[in-house]
């Protein structure tokens, strides 16, 4: 893929994924070596990722992600990381898209109907609300799962891996690729890459949303 393969909005996210820096991986002492397709270079023994990939993959994952809200399907983020939990909160309260913001709680999200019944005793209650907050949107099984640190995740991935539910993961020259069916190379450290994705996951919403709500009036006009 080059630069000529890109579409003119494209070109312009290649140049705000290079201008917040998405393309700084870690040191070369620290990788993981299955990142080596993802890679461009090297410079003052930083890892560089290869944009133009990411760009392919965000395309391929923007696609998906915008398919599956279109037909009602949950998504669920997380985003538990000192850089990144806000704006996750922030995006998941806007939208009401279940959302987890602190630490994972193994089995919660296998056991997510019992949890959610319990959670109506209060002092149960007290104890998860932390943690359930965001999750007080999901109504069913999502139908895809949007990781932006997989790093501090590996329980999460292996959760929700096992329930089948499809794994959307910001991947760093320094993780791991186990489980994630959807990988986008990006520096994972960031606050300002950070809020960069979520703005990007706010677009997918936003435009995704208005254009099922123009359908919806364009339905109810013709009856």
């Amino acid at each position: 893929m080059n630069k000529n393969q890109l579409n003119t909005n494209e070109l312009v996210v290649l140049d705000q994924l290079f201008n917040n820096g998405v393309h700084l991986g870690h040191r070369t002492s620290k990788w993981n070596n299955r990142m080596t397709p993802y890679l461009f270079g090297t410079r003052n023994n930083i890892h560089i990722i290869d944009l133009e990939k990411t760009i392919s993959l965000l395309r391929r994952v923007i696609r998906v992600v915008s398919s599956l809200v279109r037909n009602n399907e949950t998504i669920l983020i997380v985003g538990n990381s000192e850089n990144n939990s806000n704006f996750v909160r922030f995006l998941g309260e806007k939208f009401k898209v279940p959302y987890v913001c602190n630490k994972w709680i193994g089995g919660i999200l296998s056991n997510w109907e019992d949890f959610s019944k319990k959670v109506q005793n209060s002092r149960v209650k007290r104890r998860v609300l932390s943690f359930t907050t965001g999750l007080r949107f999901m109504n069913k099984k999502p139908g895809i799962a949007i990781i932006l640190n997989i790093n501090e995740n590996k329980e999460a991935i292996k959760e929700i891996y096992k329930l089948n539910i499809p794994i959307v993961g910001i991947v760093d020259t320094d993780s791991s690729l186990t489980n994630i069916s959807y990988p986008i190379p990006g520096n994972d450290d960031s606050p300002v890459v950070q809020y960069f994705y979520i703005t990007i996951l706010e677009n997918i919403l936003l435009k995704t949303l208005k254009l099922k709500k123009n359908k919806l009036i364009t339905n109810e006009k013709r009856i």
